[in-house]
């Protein structure tokens, strides 16, 4: 088979975005004038002169993509921050960028790690299910993720080399911020198979050390070139390469996250204490911060005074919030704010600094004599 039938079939390959970027640079090589006379003498060849005009040719054109690739690189500069005018603050640096590509080739550069089922079947490696926590080397392009970061497999097919994966980042007790869709998870467990090959618990309190903060905003596909472990160190086991899973709470508090980032679904805070801009909401169980990015289901015993609540998947445990009325000339919404986005110092965590603004936003509640 000559190169150009093998240059035929790769391009067949390629997406269709891909496509139309190859056939684009092969018709401007094909305008250079050096093409011109090749293409009227080429037919004039016998089939060994043909083949050996073929290698010349693939060669040429690896040239001249390896040129461009060169070219691009080399206008690559610093990149600034279009919200600042006067032009003297960057972003993104040159080098930064280069390292992002440096990633995307070295994971491209990976040979697909491949086994056969029973029925010989190409299987894709590592082997991953719903929920395991990995790792991956992520290459993102401009304010993308980049670098190593865990990540939660949310999607994938042991015959596709494609896997749908939600980012992790670990959750800091002084400077983490929870949103709606940047939430705490809590601790992610260890995990063994049994002989049946069901995934089992290690044992109580056998997890990864720091609790998971989840980035719904970021879940994306990638190939498993990009993942770099499928297994995580246990300590308390001897140190034993384990498979890491969120349990079947930590799956439903992904789905809700996804629902209101992707779905759009309101939040308690965007329903029931938004909605009621001039009161201040008093909370009856420690927990109740936690809610207020959920989900939820709005019991009958609702008033305009009070919001009785159950968690979307709990629906059993019921929860009451009181509303206040404000003192007059309150910025209820700024108090709020200051509350749900409070952060710690080097003398305070940023529990300790939430409930000063909690206590605060308490003060503010009109006394009624």
């Amino acid at each position: 088979m000559t190169n150009f039938h093998l240059f035929t079939q790769k391009l067949l390959t390629l997406d269709e975005s891909s496509q139309e970027e190859a056939i684009k640079r092969f018709c401007k090589v094909f305008n250079e004038p050096i093409f011109n006379s090749f293409f009227e003498n080429i037919t004039k060849e016998n089939i060994t002169e043909r083949s050996e005009l073929s290698n010349v040719f693939n060669s040429i054109l690896q040239e001249i993509a390896f040129k461009e690739i060169v070219k691009t690189i080399e206008t690559i500069s610093d990149e600034k921050d279009p919200k600042d005018s006067t032009g003297k603050t960057f972003v993104r640096t040159r080098e930064d960028t280069l390292q992002r590509i440096n990633t995307y080739v070295s994971s491209a550069n990976t040979p697909d790690n491949t086994d056969f089922d029973s029925k010989g079947n190409v299987q894709y490696k590592p082997y991953l299910k719903k929920g395991q926590f990995i790792l991956v080397n992520f290459s993102g392009l401009g304010s993308e993720i980049k670098g190593e970061h865990p990540a939660i497999v949310w999607e994938v097919d042991p015959y596709w080399d494609r896997v749908l994966i939600i980012p992790c980042t670990s959750f800091d007790d002084c400077t983490t911020v929870e949103y709606k869709n940047f939430f705490n998870i809590g601790h992610i467990k260890f995990y063994n198979r049994d002989t049946t090959g069901t995934y089992i618990p290690s044992g109580p309190g056998q997890h990864l050390h720091k609790q998971t903060i989840v980035d719904v905003t970021q879940i994306q596909a990638i190939s498993r070139k990009r993942i770099k472990e499928s297994r995580w160190r246990n300590k308390s086991a001897k140190s034993k390469w384990q498979i890491v899973r969120l349990d079947d709470e930590q799956i439903q508090r992904v789905e809700e996250g996804l629902k209101i980032h992707i779905l759009k679904e309101q939040t308690l805070l965007e329903k029931e204490i938004y909605k009621y801009p001039n009161c201040i909401p008093v909370l009856t169980h420690p927990l109740q911060f936690k809610h207020l990015y959920r989900l939820y289901n709005l019991e009958p015993e609702t008033t305009k005074e009070k919001l009785v609540y159950s968690l979307l998947h709990d629906p059993k445990k019921k929860y009451t919030i009181y509303r206040k009325p404000a003192k007059t000339g309150i910025n209820v919404k700024s108090l709020l704010t200051k509350w749900l986005k409070a952060e710690g110092t080097n003398k305070m965590n940023s529990e300790q600094a939430r409930q000063i603004a909690y206590t605060s936003l308490q003060e503010a509640i009109e006394k009624i004599s």
